[in-house]
């Protein structure tokens, strides 16, 4: 956003980090690995897989599946710890 008359709340070094995040960023495959490394042929063979359960994500979805139609597209179901429970 551009706001004129007054300064501009991000420094040049805030800025130049941002763009670099960006770049970065878009340069991922959906999975999260560098894409020039990732879409490469000659990495076939270099890659392990492993899975987990995101357990906030487990609980974002039991949500969901119970409150079914209740929730509109829009409505945001967010996650956190719960304070009467210590997270190990």
């Amino acid at each position: 956003m551009i706001r004129y008359g007054r300064k501009p709340r991000w420094k040049p070094l805030d800025r130049a980090l941002a763009v670099a995040l960006t770049l970065y960023e878009d340069g991922l495959c959906r999975c999260g690995q560098p894409r020039d490394r990732a879409h490469n042929p000659a990495n076939a063979d270099h890659y392990e897989v492993d899975s987990t359960t995101c357990y906030a994500c487990d609980a974002v979805h039991d949500y969901r599946q119970e409150k079914g139609s209740d929730l509109g597209h829009a409505d945001y179901v967010g996650v956190w710890p719960d304070p009467d429970m210590r997270l190990r």
